[in-house]
């Protein structure tokens, strides 16, 4: 429920009311006499013919006045109030800025949920309202991976692809749902229990549409510039020839984006349109990754992830919304932004600076850019140490700092971001025994059978055991230290497991805090630490209160108790 609107938003849906969603009639009215509210002043509304409208509006200009004019516009006045969380202008900062470039973008939109949503990476899954089974799951697993790879899955809330790509987003917290009838109504019917669940697990219903609109054909065509245009990309999942998911595709192609298509079997039906798009140039796609490569993003443009706890998305300052809207996913320089933004450079780079201190920004090479700083993805969060970055993430005990081990620069990174000398060494943490046990070799076996019990006979809250082990010739120096010993343990964390095996080996695990520093136990505190210069992969610590004790192997000498 809206708890305030401003005199432009007001005015803005007066007008909007009057010419009934024309957006050729708005633009007309606007321009002639000189701003929205001055179209709607009294000694205006009867010159509206000046401006070359449909009679129409000017017969409901001519009574707006009247008693029952006004009786019939409180009706709607209330009814937004009731059923609408946020309105937008084009005119404000949180408008969403990828409309803007489009000549008939909506001059305001009306949403439920979250409008932060608006401005965070969207690809578009749209297709047959009465699709095959297979064509229901595709969506849906499509939606799924893409929504855990940080994309936001926009479609059209119908029966079919659109309600699958919908449920498939909402599993990571990320859909957008664009409606062609007004908040007040659920259309079709048969997906209330839908529309609820996006706005619980924190996703955005839209529309352009006033309360009462009804779920007339032409809306729906229409809306579809609005699904297409605030999509990087869109995907037609499944289709026939007279699909209407191909007026989309029509639309996004007009808007310059990428389109993408799923084929079938050369037989079927269902598969007829999405055929009919790729001979015309729309890219075959068969598995969801190839999207992520096709639109060639660099790996920063991750937006902020939500937590499997569903806690809200990092906020936005008011102060800097407007500048985060005009940062994109490729990255631009200072001069660039000072006249997007219309700020001094003084101004400009300390906004900036905050921006990147709150984890929604990052500079590289002289270009500032939205970035990811957080993600429950473990599959992202491999790809992560695999491009030898420095990844943040939850231990039994501690929140620890991870990285390849055998990617030297990543290794310094660590050093440098703990302030810890090289002599020291780290402590290499695996997922499973069969990743470590080729240093068990030269150990007694009855020390060997203690290290694989300590590893695999261990309760979750019993306090986890690293050993100091030989150390062959693949372990790089840098890893060691000073010593001849490498420091080594089996974990039996659910999360670092997976992570240890999507990464497909052992990992550096070093407690996540500076020299002087306790370790860091939650992902705030984590991020209170190294702020914007790494990667968070969150999730809940272990049942241990206490990080692992060290044990050498050969003279079972307690090394940390």
């Amino acid at each position: 429920m809206l708890k305030q609107i401003s005199n432009d938003q007001y005015d803005a849906i007066r007008l909007w009311y009057l010419v009934q969603h024309s957006l050729s009639a708005f633009r007309k009215l606007e321009t002639h006499f000189g701003s929205i509210a001055k179209a709607l002043q009294a000694e205006n509304l009867n010159r509206w013919s000046e401006a070359k409208i449909h009679k129409n509006h000017i017969e409901r200009a001519s009574e707006f006045f009247t008693a029952l004019g006004q009786s019939k516009f409180q009706v709607c006045f209330d009814k937004i109030q009731q059923h609408t969380d946020f309105i937008v202008l084009d005119t404000d900062p949180h408008y969403p800025q990828q409309l803007l470039p489009y000549p008939d973008h909506p001059p305001i939109l009306f949403g439920k949920g979250a409008f932060q949503n608006l401005s965070q990476p969207q690809i578009a899954i749209v297709g047959s309202r009465k699709p095959s089974p297979h064509g229901k799951q595709v969506a849906y697993d499509f939606a799924y991976y893409l929504s855990e790879k940080g994309f936001f899955i926009t479609s059209g809330l119908a029966l079919g692809i659109d309600a699958a790509a919908h449920m498939g987003g909402l599993k990571h917290h990320r859909t957008i749902a664009v409606i062609g009838t007004g908040l007040d109504l659920v259309y079709p019917s048969q997906n209330r229990q839908l529309q609820e669940q996006i706005l619980q697990h924190s996703g955005t219903i839209l529309t352009e549409y006033l309360p009462e609109t009804q779920p007339i054909q032409r809306n729906f065509p229409y809306r579809n510039r609005i699904v297409s245009g605030l999509s990087l990309g869109v995907v037609v999942a499944e289709a026939q020839l007279s699909s209407g998911s191909l007026i989309t595709a029509q639309a996004a192609a007009e808007q310059g984006k990428v389109i993408f298509a799923i084929p079938g079997h050369i037989y079927g039906e269902h598969h007829q349109g999405c055929h009919q798009l790729i001979r015309e140039g729309a890219i075959l796609v068969d598995h969801p990754e190839q999207i992520v490569e096709d639109l060639a993003l660099p790996t920063q443009w991750h937006c902020a992830q939500q937590s499997e706890s569903r806690s809200p998305m990092p906020e936005i300052p008011e102060h800097l919304f407007k500048l985060y809207q005009l940062l994109d996913w490729i990255g631009q320089d200072l001069d660039t932004l000072a006249q997007s933004a219309n700020l001094d450079i003084a101004q400009l780079t300390s906004d900036l600076m905050e921006l990147e201190l709150l984890g929604h920004c990052i500079q590289q090479s002289g270009r500032y850019l939205r970035c990811r700083m957080i993600t429950t993805s473990v599959a992202e969060a491999a790809q992560i140490l695999q491009q030898g970055k420095v990844l943040a993430y939850p231990t039994e005990a501690v929140w620890g700092l991870g990285c390849d081990p055998f990617n030297e620069q990543a290794f310094l990174e660590i050093l440098r971001l703990k302030q810890r000398p090289i002599e020291k060494g780290v402590i290499l943490l695996a997922g499973q025994l069969s990743q470590v046990e080729h240093l068990l070799t030269e150990i007694d076996p009855i020390i060997r059978e203690q290290i694989i019990q300590s590893w695999t006979q261990r309760s979750r809250a019993e306090r986890a055991t690293t050993w100091l082990l030989p150390a062959d010739d693949k372990i790089p120096q840098w890893i060691k230290g000073q010593h001849a010993q490498v420091a080594v343990r089996v974990t039996n964390h659910p999360l670092c497991i997976a992570l240890c095996n999507a990464f497909n080996g052992f990992i550096v695990s070093t407690s996540a805090n500076s020299a002087g520093l306790e370790p860091a136990r939650s992902l705030q505190q984590a991020s209170q630490y190294f702020g914007s210069e790494l990667n968070y992969l969150n999730g809940d610590l272990g049942l241990s209160r206490e990080p692992s004790k060290i044990i050498d192997a050969s003279t079972a000498q307690v090394i940390r108790a």
